[in-house]
């Protein structure tokens, strides 16, 4: 089961042309994973900031441009799942009423930590069991 979610090209988004700065695909793709833990997983991830998912990893790769009000839906699915780290996909669609056209597909790779403040470190360690199983459900 993948996971999509839909948003409008706001102007601040594009150049001089009115086309998305390619930047902004990742943030798309952050905004994606964003409702994707809200959705399903942030009761694992952690609010009290005593873990997280830093990135060791990011890529995409354009087919299309996007335009300011463009309508983009973003489609997340798990790509890799290992002990401590994780892969997300994200393919990336401009739709209208009538079709879907690719206009980017992406990967991102997390790896579990816990930090301590008091020595300012990251540790990675094993993902928990509970999030594990909600990620092999996307």
């Amino acid at each position: 089961m993948a996971f999509s979610y839909r948003h409008r090209v706001q102007f601040f988004e594009t150049d001089g042309a009115q086309i998305v700065h390619f930047s902004n695909y990742f943030r798309f793709m952050e905004m994606a994973e964003t409702a994707l833990y809200e959705t399903f997983l942030e009761k694992e991830k952690g609010r009290d900031g005593s873990h997280g998912f830093p990135r060791v990893n990011v890529q995409c790769h354009y087919k299309a441009p996007l335009r300011f009000r463009d309508e983009v839906e973003i489609c997340v699915s798990l790509k890799e799942i290992r002990s401590k780290s994780f892969t997300l996909r994200f393919d990336l669609f401009k739709v209208s009423e009538t079709q879907k056209e690719p206009v980017a597909e992406g990967e991102m790779s997390m790896v579990y930590v816990t930090f301590d403040f008091a020595n300012r470190k990251m540790t990675p360690g094993a993902l928990p069991e509970a999030f594990r199983v909600k990620l092999m459900q996307i």
